[in-house]
């Protein structure tokens, strides 16, 4: 017969090989801070620097937009 001291550590060693991992995944919460500079002002604007971050952001399921700051 076990002692429970053993029981519980065999059930942790099998409860970590059935590990759903698609659970286990850790969200952080992302803000967006976007500017542009003196010397693209007039070449790029700053919604384009946003949508980019933007996409990248939606590709990543690790990532939480919570924010935009922007300084025009």
């Amino acid at each position: 017969m076990r002692t429970f001291s053993e029981v519980i550590k065999v059930a942790r060693k099998s409860r970590k090989k059935h590990l759903d991992f698609d659970t286990e995944l850790k969200v952080y919460k992302t803000a967006i801070y976007a500017r542009l500079s003196r010397e693209n002002v007039g070449h790029e604007k700053i919604e384009t620097q946003i949508e980019e971050v933007k996409k990248y952001i939606q590709s990543k399921p690790m990532f939480r937009l919570v924010e935009i700051y922007a300084e025009m």
